[in-house]
């Protein structure tokens, strides 16, 4: 995990300060280092990211545009990693690409549910 390691980028945003909105360019993932996210949709609050959590690698496997808005809910540090890295990291280690696709499933499953 240390090749992953060195390709994060590390991103701070004050509270308040919007990560990213639906419908932008999707080039990046984010690891949430400390602090809250918040994810709205049409308006309203629909999730909490807190530390720990991944946020943004739907657009690897996807159109590549954001489908929610992302918010600093309090003063936050992020891991970035850029598309391209990650794209080569998942190529050279296909059980993190298993993971990574496992997690995405499992956050979509209840939206594709029929």
């Amino acid at each position: 995990m240390a090749v992953l390691a060195g390709m994060l980028v590390p991103r701070a945003l004050v509270a308040g300060e919007a990560l990213c909105r639906e419908g932008d360019p999707a080039r990046e993932a984010w690891l949430v280092d400390r602090g809250n996210l918040g994810v709205w949709k049409d308006g309203r609050q629909i999730a909490t990211l807190e530390s720990g959590e991944l946020t943004g690698e739907y657009g690897l496997f996807h159109n590549r545009s954001r489908t929610a808005d992302l918010v600093a809910l309090s003063d936050c540090s992020l891991l970035e990693l850029e598309y391209d890295r990650l794209e080569r990291f998942l190529v050279a280690y296909p059980q993190a690409a298993l993971a990574l696709l496992r997690t995405v499933i499992a956050r979509n499953a209840p939206a594709v549910a029929h």
